[in-house]
């Protein structure tokens, strides 16, 4: 359960999911064995055009396309985005597939100011000479910050041929876009009591968001469904409803509020980011927090700030350091904001994204006594 909060105490952009593509029998991971590995990873590098100009111009959110190189149809489609000249054509056609393609229509382009980049996420042996590479494609900026953000993920079969330039040649490609995730918001009613207050107009309500369109819809709902069941059997629900009983019976008249609010932050790069606003009075001053719940979309799985920033621990820390000082904060508030940094692990930081911020929350009071609202920070992430 993730609210345990003190309270009461005082971003054409899409991401992408890895294409299911059937593989007859065992694979072997082999990542670290696979022969002239160097080699392969040029081979791969060689679609890093085409890709790109499929994504942009040819792919829609949430399908997948796939190429069968021993058809001529698909070597030509890779081949009239790579070859600038007729002439270069059969050349790059045996460096990458091992055979001639005839009659290919040339479609040269021009990136300006972005590059695409394929990584490699893993190698495995289908067989005695086939293997499978899986890796993401992204976008990356070639001025500026030089950050990227994801547009595709790819899996590229490939036939060891040590006679072919890279000791290998494709024979497959698969390629699939991840789909946006579709939200919705609705405000829960979760004040409940049958007893009727004549003095004290309570309100207790949570904004729940649900959603659908991606594969881990159901995961993701079912956690931020247990937030706010969380919310409302918590301590902070239990002596909002005695405050207000209490008050009511001292013909204070007033109006009270335990409220959270979701908003969607972030739903893009196979991401989504919910930010949850905590508000509440019950006389005196307003008291109010803020968290996050951040998601594979894919799996509905919850991820941490390794999994959106760049670098080690001890790399991402120093980051969050130098950050706390460009604040506007006391000396004695970035003394304990770094402190608590240094002691917790990473991904036990509470933090939601925001277009490319990683936005860091600190709750009531953690900071010191007089902090009785939230702090935050922020540090930037791996994507645009």
């Amino acid at each position: 359960m993730k609210f345990t909060k003190k309270i009461i105490a005082t971003v054409l952009v899409v991401a992408l999911s890895i294409a299911a593509v059937p593989v007859m029998g065992a694979t072997v991971d082999a990542t670290n064995t696979v022969p002239n590995k160097k080699s392969l990873m040029k081979l791969v590098d060689e679609f890093s055009t085409p890709i790109g100009v499929t994504e942009e111009y040819i792919m829609k959110a949430g399908q997948t396309k796939s190429y069968d190189f021993n058809k001529v149809t698909a070597r030509a489609d890779m081949l009239r985005f790579k070859a600038e000249k007729k002439k270069q054509v059969n050349k790059i056609s045996k460096r990458m597939f091992g055979k001639k393609t005839s009659k290919v229509t040339l479609y040269p382009g021009e990136w300006g100011d972005s590059q695409v980049v394929m990584e490699i996420d893993s190698i495995k042996k289908t067989s005695k000479k086939n293997y499978y590479i899986k890796g993401q494609v992204y976008f990356s900026s070639v001025t500026g910050n030089k950050k990227k953000h994801l547009v595709g993920t790819f899996r590229l079969y490939v036939l060891r041929k040590t006679s072919a330039k890279y000791k290998y040649v494709a024979t497959k490609l698969s390629l699939t876009t991840w789909k946006k995730a579709t939200t919705k918001a609705s405000k829960v009613n979760l004040f409940a009591s049958a007893k009727k207050y004549k003095n004290i107009k309570a309100t207790m309500t949570y904004q729940l968001i649900t959603v659908s369109g991606v594969d881990g819809a159901k995961a993701i709902n079912k956690t931020l469904k247990a937030d706010m069941d969380g919310f409302q059997k918590s301590k902070s629900a239990t002596n909002f409803y005695t405050w207000v009983a209490e008050d009511d019976a001292k013909k204070i008249k007033d109006n009270y509020y335990f409220t959270a609010t979701s908003k969607v932050k972030y739903n893009m790069n196979n991401i989504l980011s919910v930010r949850i606003t905590l508000k509440w009075y019950a006389g005196g001053a307003e008291n109010s927090d803020e968290y996050g719940y951040n998601f594979n979309a894919k799996t509905g799985a919850q991820i941490g700030i390794k999994n959106v920033v760049t670098g080690s621990t001890n790399t991402i820390k120093k980051k969050m350091y130098t950050a706390i000082k460009k604040t506007s904060w006391s000396k004695s508030y970035k003394k304990k904001a770094k402190k608590i940094i240094k002691k917790t692990k990473l991904n036990n930081l509470e933090f939601y994204m925001k277009n490319d911020k990683v936005i860091i929350c600190f709750e009531p009071y953690s900071l010191g006594k007089k902090q009785r609202s939230f702090k935050r920070f922020y540090i930037f992430s791996k994507y645009f």
